[in-house]
C-alpha cells in the first residue's frame, strides 16, 4: 500500500478522463454515483460490518461497526482507553431530545465513519444536500483529469455537516479517484484525498483506502462484510481492480 501511495506522486496523467462534456443535473449525478456503486441495490442489505481506522503521524484511530439498516440498529466495539474495550448499541430511530449524551457522540462517529465508506447512501439520504456539476480539470493532488462534482450542504439544517462543501473527482464510470473537503464552504480543503483501493462486498462496489501522501494522512477500512436478505452467510470484501483507479 505504501508503494501504491508512493506512485501518485508521479507526475504522469492518468488516461481515464470522462468521455462526455455534457452537463448533468442535480437527479442525474446523483442517480450516477448511486448505480457506479451499487447503492441501487442497497435494498438486499441486512447487515453492514466494517472497522474504521484513521492514522496520523501521532494518533490512531479503530472503531468497529455492526449495522442493520432495516432495523437501523447500531453497535459499536472500540477503546476508549488502551486497557479498556467498550461495546455500545442503539436504535437509530429513538434517537431525540432526550437521548443521552454518549448516545449522541457515538451516532455522530457513526455518520461520519459511514460517510466515508457509503457517501452515495449518504447523498440519497440528504434532502437539502445540493449536487452541482462541473467542469473537466486535473484534480488538486494531480495525476487524473476528471469531472467535477461539488457536494454542498447547507448552513441550516445540514445535520452533522452545516454548510460544508465537498469536491469531488469522478471518471467517466462514475467512480470517485478524489475528494477535498471545505470545512464550513471555506475557500481552502481542510482535508484533500485520494481514493485508492476498490472493494466488492456482495452488491457493493466501494473504497476501503484514502490517503494523503503529503500530510501522511491514512484512512481505511477492514473488515468489511454484508449479509444479504434471505441468505445465512455473509459476503466478505474482496479488492477489485478499477481499470483506471489512480493508475498505480
Amino acid at each position: 500500500m505504501r508503494r501504491a501511495l508512493a506512485t501518485l506522486c508521479l507526475l504522469s496523467l492518468c488516461p481515464c478522463t470522462p468521455a462526455s462534456a455534457e452537463t448533468f443535473t442535480h437527479d442525474q449525478i446523483l442517480t450516477n454515483l448511486v448505480e457506479s456503486h451499487g447503492i441501487d441495490r442497497w435494498d438486499k442489505v441486512e447487515t453492514l460490518r466494517f472497522t474504521f481506522h484513521v492514522q496520523r503521524p501521532k494518533s490512531e484511530l479503530k472503531r468497529v461497526w455492526t449495522w442493520s439498516p432495516k432495523t437501523n440498529v447500531v453497535k459499536l466495539m472500540y477503546d476508549p482507553k488502551p486497557d479498556e474495550t467498550k461495546v455500545v448499541e442503539y436504535d437509530r430511530d429513538e434517537l431525540d431530545g432526550d437521548t443521552p449524551r454518549e448516545i449522541r457522540k457515538i451516532d455522530r462517529w457513526f455518520i461520519n465513519d459511514s460517510f466515508w465508506l457509503l457517501l452515495p447512501l449518504h447523498l440519497q439520504w440528504s434532502q437539502d444536500v445540493k449536487l452541482t456539476d462541473g467542469p473537466m480539470r486535473l484534480a488538486p493532488m494531480g495525476r487524473v483529469i476528471a469531472r467535477e462534482i461539488t457536494v454542498t450542504y447547507p448552513e441550516q439544517g445540514g445535520g452533522y455537516t452545516p454548510g460544508d462543501v465537498y469536491k469531488l473527482y469522478v471518471d467517466d464510470q462514475w467512480r470517485i479517484h478524489q475528494w477535498a473537503f471545505h470545512r464550513a464552504g471555506a475557500d481552502k480543503p481542510s482535508l484533500t484525498c485520494i481514493w485508492v483501493q476498490d472493494i466488492q462486498a456482495g452488491p457493493l462496489t466501494l473504497c476501503s483506502y484514502y490517503g494523503n501522501p503529503d500530510t501522511k494522512f491514512k484512512l481505511y477500512m477492514t473488515n468489511v462484510s454484508v449479509k444479504l436478505t434471505g441468505e445465512d452467510g455473509w459476503h466478505d470484501a474482496k479488492k477489485v481492480k478499477h481499470p483506471c483507479r489512480n493508475c498505480p
